[in-house]
């Protein structure tokens, strides 16, 4: 919960460093920002809602043509009703994925202290794992959306920054700097949620 900034404006060295915990639902809800954010997962997620859809409007207009017409009009039904709910529905089994996912890939890292400093060239993690080193050259964008901060990697690796574990300002106002110093982007994404 400790955070502070520093600036040596002759050696223009910046550092900051931050201790925090990280919870079950911190890796749940980067596993949802992340996937929101993969090409590859949007694509699948709308290839299945158009496939389960169109195939129900498909058959139920076949049946309806051989004259079966409670079949055709369940199918019908069910085409419209997958067209309105099937995205509610997949957003809620895509989370209960990725929750029974943490769970059983992650349970050792919840509840544990996370220390992360900032230097001009390295982001150093550690908790109780070990140690990582990232070089800063390798941070590609800063993300910040209403609970997070996301630090990603050119190799889409993701660092978690609570923000209710925290001093917001201080860390935002140098995360805004550090994007700078680093030429990378800073994304405000405040109204993002998982959908």
């Amino acid at each position: 919960m400790v955070a502070f900034f520093l600036k040596n404006c002759a050696t223009h060295i910046f550092k900051m460093i931050l201790k925090y915990i990280l919870r079950e639902d911190d890796f749940l809800n980067s596993q949802l920002f992340i996937s929101s954010k993969s090409k590859i997962a949007k694509k699948n997620r709308r290839n299945n809602y158009l496939l389960v859809t169109l195939c129900l409007l498909i058959i139920g207009s076949l049946t309806l043509i051989r004259e079966n017409n409670f079949l055709a009009y369940y199918l019908l039904f069910s085409g419209i009703l997958s067209f309105l709910l099937y995205p509610k529905y997949q957003a809620w089994f895509y989370k209960r994925h990725f929750k029974n996912y943490v769970k059983s890939n992650m349970q050792n890292s919840f509840n544990e202290s996370n220390l992360v400093e900032f230097s001009d060239n390295f982001i150093e993690t550690s908790d109780k794992t070990g140690l990582t080193k990232i070089n800063t050259t390798e941070v590609d964008q800063i993300t910040e959306v209403n609970e997070y901060f996301y630090i990603r990697t050119k190799s889409n690796q993701y660092l978690i920054v609570p923000k209710d574990r925290i001093d917001y300002e201080s860390v935002r106002t140098f995360l805004t700097i550090f994007a700078k110093k680093l030429d990378i982007e800073f994304v405000s994404e405040l109204n993002w949620k998982w959908s």
